[in-house]
């Protein structure tokens, strides 16, 4: 058995704290760089491989043609081949094109009973209701305070006017309505 123990270091260090978080703050920022690269696509993991069962992927291939150096996009589907014992799938990749004509003609032989259409859309409705009448209240209660805001304001400008206040008062006053305003209009 170890016997561990905690000791304080002697050592100077190589770096200080500051430098440490910088190359960090680099690292990271590097990081989010190469992320930006990535992009969804409208059938990854939505479908599996009909050999393997692992999860479709895919990748956009940007090509040039050689006569009149015009760009064409391509994008490929392929299995990710993400099973411990996958590694034999022998799966091609397939272009988009290919794979909507496959799903096309899958769709065309699915039927949907006319009840559970019925049901869905009456839930569909009475979401979008839900919704907008919670953006109604919403709104409603944005604007309400934003009159009660231009009514802070304009008591404000009348006891300026009726020089009750001075325009100090009135400048800092403002100031603080102004923050308010801006507030609630984040």
């Amino acid at each position: 058995m170890w016997n561990w123990t905690i000791r304080k270091w002697t050592h100077k260090a190589m770096i200080n704290y500051q430098e440490y978080y910088r190359v960090q703050e680099i690292l990271w920022k590097k990081w989010l760089k190469s992320k930006k690269h990535t992009r969804e696509f409208a059938y990854t993991w939505f479908i599996k491989c009909s050999e393997c069962w692992s999860h479709i992927t895919a990748s956009e291939k940007i090509k040039k043609t050689k006569t009149t150096w015009e760009t064409k996009t391509y994008i490929y589907y392929h299995c990710t081949k993400r099973k411990n014992w996958t590694e034999n799938c022998t799966q091609k990749p397939i272009k988009l094109e290919y794979l909507e004509k496959q799903i096309d003609e899958y769709l065309s032989n699915v039927e949907i009973i006319p009840e559970f259409k019925d049901w869905a859309l009456n839930i569909l409705k009475e979401d979008f209701k839900n919704d907008v009448s919670c953006k109604e209240s919403i709104l409603k209660n944005f604007y309400n305070s934003l009159e009660k805001v231009e009514r802070k304001l304009a008591k404000l400008v009348d006891s300026l006017t009726s020089e009750l206040i001075s325009d100090e008062e009135y400048k800092t006053s403002k100031k603080i309505i102004q923050i308010d305003i801006n507030n609630r209009l984040v």
